[in-house]
């Protein structure tokens, strides 16, 4: 069990990776947003292993302008501390709610060298990536 992810977002990040395994699926919006709260590493995640529940799928940013899909232990960041302070380092953004499926977001991010939440530049991604795809990419209500 993670402290970062409450058990309602987990079973939905594991419903997402087993649409991923099924075929289903293999976009979804990010669930969890987490972030340091000394830097600016932050990880929009939205599927969790089925088999190793521990392991999240999502964009990755540790701050250092080179953002990436990839997995991420959340055993390794639940064990960051603060490096004066007896708090976690890293830390869920409750008030995190995606407008757009994952592709739009590590488009934006892989434009700005960063995850960004800015609606202008999550706006411009999702018309590069329709343009692209020559089909609609769902925005979320």
């Amino acid at each position: 069990m993670s402290r970062l992810i409450p058990s309602e977002l987990r079973e939905r990040m594991i419903e997402n990776a087993r649409d991923v395994l099924k075929g289903r699926a293999e976009d979804h919006p990010p669930v969890v947003k987490l972030f340091s709260i000394a830097g600016s590493a932050t990880w929009l995640l939205s599927e969790l292993n089925p088999f190793e529940p521990t392991i999240a799928f999502g964009l990755c940013d540790l701050g250092m302008g080179f953002p990436e899909l990839g997995y991420v232990s959340l055993e390794e960041l639940e064990v960051i501390q603060h490096p004066s302070l007896p708090i976690p380092l890293i830390v869920r953004d409750e008030h995190f709610d995606a407008e757009y499926l994952m592709s739009v977001y590590a488009e934006a991010a892989r434009q700005h060298q960063a995850i960004t939440e800015n609606p202008v530049h999550l706006q411009r991604a999702h018309q590069k990536l329709v343009g692209q795809q020559g089909k609609s990419i769902p925005t979320l209500p």
